[in-house]
């Protein structure tokens, strides 16, 4: 699509082209929902609505990377016990609140060392990790690679 291409050739950074690809890819993912079979559209509509419970801890999750995310006040946010919680939670999202942080850690710090020139080291700390180098050695074993040769990968 055009606004794929154009994120391609633009400068890193560049939000209006993040946006544009992010809209494409939403287009993209209306246009696999409505080819969807009805009872995997129900099937998907009913995982999703699932989630409104866990709103306030996605939501908190989401706006806290950086900090210590702990699963009792998770749990407080959307009014259950830490282990209805828990048990909530996997059922819900398909893995442990902590499997979920981490990976939404990764997802940010990838976004940010493709599309920023931050340092690492800020990365890092923004991303709620204790320093670099524990950084890398779980950005390298969940991603692939480590965090300098990932940002200097062409993955957009």
């Amino acid at each position: 699509s055009e606004s794929i291409r154009q994120s391609a050739s633009a400068p890193r950074g560049d939000l209006a082209v993040l946006c544009g690809a992010k809209s494409a890819v939403y287009q993209a993912l209306s246009k696999l929902l409505r080819l969807l079979p009805p009872e995997q559209y129900a099937r998907c509509s009913r995982h999703l609505q699932g989630r409104h419970a866990l709103l306030p801890a996605l939501d908190y999750i989401e706006e806290n990377l950086q900090e210590e995310l702990d699963n009792r006040h998770l749990a407080a946010l959307c009014h259950v016990s830490a282990d209805h919680f828990i048990r909530l939670f996997r059922q819900k999202v398909g893995q442990t609140p902590a499997q979920y942080v981490l990976d939404r850690r990764m997802s940010s710090a990838a976004q940010r060392l493709i599309f920023s020139s931050e340092k690492i080291d800020t990365i890092a700390e923004d991303c709620g990790f204790r320093d670099r180098f524990y950084f890398s050695r779980v950005f390298a074993r969940r991603m692939g690679l480590p965090p300098a040769a990932y940002r200097k990968t062409d993955r957009v």
